[in-house]
């Protein structure tokens, strides 16, 4: 938001309202969950007892981050439908993970992924994948509350005094962007910690349906705001580069502009992470109480984002139209005077759309924000302290001192993203930031996964020389026109590219190494006991 341009409330006291009983709401269902965390069991993975339906929702939504929610519209807004296309390589994946990955970690009853590491491999490449876990969503953490909370800060006017404003002016940040991420944030923390996976889960399926519900709505009202409705839309897309499908320059420099093959590797990296390594769905998938009820979640939640990621993208190609046909001065403007198309959708919302829906509409966006952060900072809890605190620092410790370490554990994660959301102001493009740091570690953490399992020869020296190899070429292909500028070298590749740019030497070092070093005695994945 430029700095001159002050926040302007299009809402009444109907929508805060409404905004503050959905925030009301979500504490109240951790509350209710609370007095079931009895066990680090019922904690982290719900006693194992969820049924597939909210399961699925819980998957679809905590892993649709408000970054989605609001930056997919955006970046539509602002260039074209391409990535509209990413669902359809996602459900490869998802075939992947149902009958190649579930069927070798859902019987061993995990409580993180990183478990399988130390069974496949040693102790190291289990705290070392699970380090990776933690640096890749940490980084995502911070990242969504503060997106979000830009967004709402340039539409919605909260009470604040002047002072509050000035000090955070003086440390070059905004006020009312500060008091979003405190409120997402801390509200988030506190019924996360409350509810447990459990809580977390049940939150996460309401606020999908809500995310579900006011998605098709805006739609609807935004192509009935046009003179022909869909036949206006399709002329204004189709004869303008806003409804380009495709690019397939290869392209692999930074720039600004995305292609067809660097959306491709980066879903398919992205999306493999997401759902066969990463804490944050497996977490719930071994709260499943059949493997038949994690497929059925699963196939469920692909089917989601069949529908609906495409409308997400697609929404911001028709508010482009809208505001076309419906020009409005009052639209949020960036530093350079050009419209800030991250907050367009938030903007549409405050403005156009009636009293009340305005509202439940805002509670919408907060939703996405609320379940990707509970999800995150759960699953990072389950981590720390499955993983380190209680495999390597005090594996002496009693299940209920375990339990009561969880939750300050969770705490300490919504408070210790809290406080880093608070500062990514001082930063540009923040989810080019996220996208980022996330890749780093994506390729790595992947390819570790995959040579425990799909290869059998594979050991944890090779994993891990792998990973630093990985690791390696990332930096380079990143930041190598910085590091090797003195010897010629000036390409800087996109960072689309990060996951797979890390996953490629992974796998091929890591087989190789372990090929040259000699077979090593590893259990195999569906018979050995689990260490923690």
């Amino acid at each position: 938001m430029n700095p001159s341009q002050a926040p302007v409330s299009y809402l009444t006291w109907i929508d805060y309202a409404i905004i503050c009983v959905y925030l009301l709401g979500t504490v109240a269902i951790g509350t209710w969950f609370h007095r079931r965390q009895k066990s680090t069991e019922d904690y982290f993975v719900a006693s194992r007892r969820m049924h597939w339906i909210p399961l699925a929702l819980s998957i679809w939504s905590g892993l649709t981050s408000a970054n989605s929610m609001i930056g997919g519209p955006g970046y539509t807004y602002a260039h074209d439908l391409q990535q509209i296309w990413i669902v359809f390589e996602a459900m490869v994946v998802y075939v992947i993970v149902i009958y190649l990955i579930l069927p070798i970690l859902f019987p061993l009853k995990l409580t993180t992924a990183y478990t399988y590491l130390e069974m496949r491999f040693n102790l190291a490449t289990r705290l070392l994948g699970s380090a990776l876990f933690i640096l890749l969503r940490f980084s995502w953490l911070a990242s969504v509350m503060y997106a979000p909370s830009k967004a709402m800060a340039a539409i919605v006017r909260l009470p604040l005094s002047e002072q509050w404003m000035q000090a955070w002016a003086g440390m070059g940040l905004d006020g009312s962007t500060a008091a979003w991420v405190l409120i997402i944030g801390l509200t988030t923390t506190l019924y996360a910690t409350l509810g447990g996976m459990e809580g977390v889960i049940w939150t996460d399926f309401v606020q999908a349906l809500v995310m579900m519900a006011g998605l098709v709505t805006i739609l609807v009202m935004a192509i009935n705001g046009l003179p022909e409705g869909v036949v206006t839309l399709y002329h204004s897309l189709a004869n303008d580069s806003h409804g380009r499908l495709f690019d397939f320059s290869f392209d692999m420099q930074e720039r600004n502009q995305v292609t067809f093959w660097l959306l491709l590797a980066y879903t398919i990296t992205g999306r493999l992470n997401d759902s066969a390594t990463d804490q944050v769905a497996l977490q719930r998938y071994f709260s499943a109480k059949s493997m038949k009820d994690c497929r059925g979640s699963l196939w469920l939640s692909g089917i989601c984002d069949m529908v609906l990621m495409p409308l997400i993208y697609f929404l911001g190609a028709v508010l482009w139209v809208y505001f076309v046909y419906n020009p409005d001065p009052n639209l949020p403007l960036g530093a350079g005077g050009q419209v800030e198309a991250d907050q367009v959708f938030p903007y549409f919302v405050a403005k156009v759309l009636p009293v009340g829906l305005s509202g439940i509409f805002l509670a919408m966006i907060l939703s996405a924000t609320m379940s990707s952060v509970s999800a995150g900072i759960n699953s990072l809890s389950a981590a720390l302290v499955t993983d380190f605190y209680r495999r390597l620092i005090r594996p002496d410790r009693t299940d209920e001192e375990c339990t009561t370490a969880a939750k300050k554990t969770t705490i300490a994660w919504g408070v210790a993203a809290t406080g880093v959301g608070l500062f990514l102001g001082w930063f540009e493009q923040i989810w080019q930031i996220a996208v980022v740091l996330m890749g780093f570690w994506t390729g790595p953490l992947l390819g570790i996964f995959f040579l425990g399992y799909f290869t059998k020869r594979a050991n944890s020296r090779g994993a891990l020389v792998g990973a630093a190899c990985g690791l390696l070429s990332t930096v380079v292909w990143a930041f190598g026109h910085r590091l090797l500028e003195p010897f010629g070298w000036t390409f800087q590749g996109h960072g689309f590219m990060y996951g797979t740019v890390g996953m490629i030497p992974t796998l091929i070092v890591g087989y190789l190494v372990s090929l040259a070093s000699g077979t090593e005695r590893s259990a195999a994945a569906g018979g050995a006991k689990s260490p923690a």
